[in-house]
């Protein structure tokens, strides 16, 4: 059993001096995520956001601000996350991380009813080039994108009548 258990370690490992390298590493590729926006720093000092006042987070510049002008802006920070109702969240992304994305991913709750929370991803242009909704009502979701071809993302849009917004990542 030893030498059957020992013959199975040998053959999953590659061992160089005192280092130990897994096989199955080697082939695998690891994604590591560039940025994390949850909204835990911004909690305390949010007493004091109004809508289209921004506030950096992790080098990034995001502002709340109305949907439309016949909606009025409102929004809450509360546990790490920012629920909207209505109103529309904007995230403006610098040079390094726009040119270095691959996939982003939303972690949202949506309470008003399918296709009612959406995120608008925007070019260099500033024209809307992918838009994603929500699916789930009352559940929580995440809306995924991954990069086609080589338009770079130069802002992030996420709105709602009535939703929450947990965490982005950036990868």
């Amino acid at each position: 059993m030893k030498i059957k258990l020992l013959s199975y370690v040998l053959f999953l490992v590659i061992i160089t001096g005192n280092t130990f390298f897994p096989l199955y590493g080697i082939s695998q590729t690891e994604t590591l995520t560039i940025k994390t926006i949850s909204f835990h720093q911004v909690e305390e000092k949010s007493a004091h956001l109004l809508c289209d006042s921004s506030w950096v987070e992790d080098e990034i510049v995001l502002f709340v601000t109305a949907i439309s002008k016949d909606f009025p802006c409102d929004f809450a920070f509360s546990e790490g996350e920012v629920a909207l109702y209505p109103a529309k969240l904007v995230v403006q992304l610098d040079s390094i991380l726009s040119n270095n994305l691959r996939w982003i991913t939303f972690d949202i709750e949506d309470h008003c009813g399918e296709a009612c929370s959406i995120v608008t991803l925007f070019d260099e242009s500033d024209q809307a080039f992918e838009t994603l909704y929500n699916s789930q009502i009352g559940d929580p979701e995440t809306l995924r994108y991954q990069k086609k071809g080589t338009t770079n993302i130069v802002k992030v849009t996420f709105e709602s009548m009535e939703g929450v917004l947990r965490q982005i990542r950036f990868y």
